[in-house]
């Protein structure tokens, strides 16, 4: 195999390792929430992916009621200051 091929490996099981990890701590959490009796739950997402996507099936497929679901990434308003204008 060459070098190109390993890399793109490596990276696609980076992703599906993070991809299970958000998977359970999902799970983990709403397990602990429901054993101590709740039933209806606000969430705010934050940050563009698929496993944010995934985090929120997860918790609609548990049974626990979604009174709403807000998205809160932060976008820049204008962005950082330019640079000054070089002077020749």
């Amino acid at each position: 195999m060459n070098k190109q091929k390993i890399k793109e490996q490596k990276k696609k099981k980076l992703f599906f390792d993070n991809f299970y990890k958000h998977l359970e701590c999902a799970k983990n959490a709403i397990r602990t929430v429901s054993d101590q009796g709740m039933q209806r739950a606000k969430v705010m997402i934050k940050g563009p992916s698929l496993k944010r996507d995934a985090t929120l099936r997860a918790i609609r497929r548990s049974g626990i009621l979604l009174n709403f679901i807000r998205v809160v990434t932060p976008m820049p308003h204008n962005g950082c200051r330019s640079p000054k204008k070089r002077r020749v």
